[in-house]
């Protein structure tokens, strides 16, 4: 038996559907009412008006929109490629901790609803797999930049096409959410890399040959593209400084990290003390001006920002999330996060320099962990705080998601073993408020 094939997925099948359909939907809906406080609470009409554009444009798909984008997914792609007339073709479900395994025990679903013709579910992805010339299904929840998967497939082919040169791959990309910039990413292939030793980027690409699917409905414009620029870096300046995530989007079943969403700023509906955040932007102005070149205007609005609330010396918080509040009011009684340094409670996680740290890890740019170095250094210095250590301790208190990642849990399967890589329109609002007010859970077919 080839290793690369999940053997017990459909044998753990039963058990893990039953699971998911009794997971409640539409439970994690934005609360109009705290909503309005997080806006109403921020220290200036310029910070009002960006937490006001960041809550309209943050988009929430419930488990329900889920399972029923998934259906449309596999109906199209099984009339499309003729699947029931294959022999046999392969669905990519990786281990039981990734959405990749979620997605792919509800595609099983309506795969058995539609008396389909079962794949052949798979673990991992190799050139075992792509040589039989079998067409191979990739089902992602959300691409949100595109950077993964587009490093994955762009690998897949450079290896295999153009250095190996063999045959494309028959691969087909179903996606549950997409936005302009990630598609855009990943309708492109690599052809060529820069012949300079030490720099591994690629320099030239064609379109895709690979099948990409995604409901039109849920193809979202960047929030750059529904707020404008300006608004955008504004929103960014604000909550979520280390990153600047292409869409605001969280699932029933998942709230991404900080480079793909706003993470920090839908668990906690902060509001940054006025006078401390400008002296904070200023003192990494001052480290250097890489922020001043690029944000241009929007950091001079936030710099020259007039309060006209009284200032603070704390974080305050007003959380959004229905269903959320008594977690994260259970995280907030740890007083120390109240005081914490400002834009060192937006750090992303993994970014801290303790003994253990890991640069691989911490997904911003080596000239941002650098900075979030020297304002730990100074915040040990001058406050609280009395090792990196203690502080890292707090960060992980502060990364405990809602709504979090069940399936990780509470699925049965397999891990996925490690392995080489293959070279062996218009603005969107949150619509799904008034349908999302009772708890639901899914319908059993």
């Amino acid at each position: 038996m080839n290793n690369y094939i999940d053997t017990d997925f459909e044998l753990k099948y039963e058990e893990n559907i039953n699971i998911i359909l009794s997971q409640p939907s539409g439970q994690y809906f934005i609360d109009n009412v705290k909503s309005k406080q997080f806006i109403d609470s921020q220290t200036s009409e310029l910070r009002r008006s960006a937490a006001k554009a960041l809550i309209e444009n943050t988009i929430y798909i419930t488990l329900e929109e889920t399972m029923n984008i998934i259906e449309q997914l596999i109906l199209q792609l099984y009339q499309e490629k003729n699947l029931n007339d294959e022999e046999n073709f392969y669905f990519y479900s990786g281990n039981s901790k990734k959405s990749f395994y979620l997605v792919a025990v509800i595609s099983l679903y309506f795969i058995k609803k539609y008396n389909f013709k079962h794949p052949i579910f798979i673990k991992e992805l190799n050139n075992d797999i792509f040589d039989t010339n079998k067409h191979v299904i990739i089902l992602d929840d959300v691409s949100y930049s595109g950077s993964q998967l587009s490093k994955l497939l762009y690998e897949i082919y450079y290896n295999r096409v153009i250095i190996d040169k063999k045959s494309i791959p028959k691969i087909s990309l179903l996606l549950i959410a997409v936005n302009t910039y990630s598609l855009e990413k990943l309708s492109v292939v690599p052809i060529n890399k820069y012949k300079i030793p030490g720099y591994n980027e690629y320099n030239k690409f064609i379109n895709t040959p690979f099948s990409i699917y995604f409901l039109i409905e849920h193809k979202y414009l960047t929030l750059a593209e529904s707020v404008g620029e300006e608004m955008y870096l504004l929103i960014c300046l604000l909550f979520s400084f280390w990153t600047k995530p292409y869409i605001s989007l969280y699932l029933d079943f998942k709230l991404a990290d900080s480079p793909s969403t706003f993470l920090i700023t839908i668990l906690y509906g902060p509001v940054p003390p006025h006078q401390k955040l400008i002296d904070e932007l200023k003192y990494l102005h001052k480290i250097d001006d890489v922020f001043f070149k690029e944000y241009g205007n929007a950091y001079k609005q936030v710099i020259n920002d007039i309060t006209d609330r009284p200032e603070t010396t704390e974080i305050t918080f007003y959380p959004f999330i229905n269903n959320c509040n008594q977690k994260i009011e259970t995280i907030l009684l740890n007083k120390n996060i109240h005081k914490l340094n400002y834009l060192l409670f937006l750090a992303p996680e993994n970014c801290i320099k303790t003994t253990n740290f890991n640069s691989t890890k911490c997904q911003v740019d080596e000239n941002f962990y650098e900075l979030i170095d020297e304002l730990v250094n100074n915040e040990i210095e001058n406050n609280f705080l009395n090792s990196k250590e203690q502080l890292n301790d707090l960060q992980t208190i502060i990364y405990k998601r809602c709504p979090d990642s069940w399936y990780k849990q509470l699925l049965k399967g397999g891990k996925r073993k490690k392995h080489k890589n293959t070279n062996k329109n218009k603005k969107h609002k949150n619509t799904n408020k008034k349908n999302n007010k009772n708890k639901k859970t899914i319908k059993k077919y």
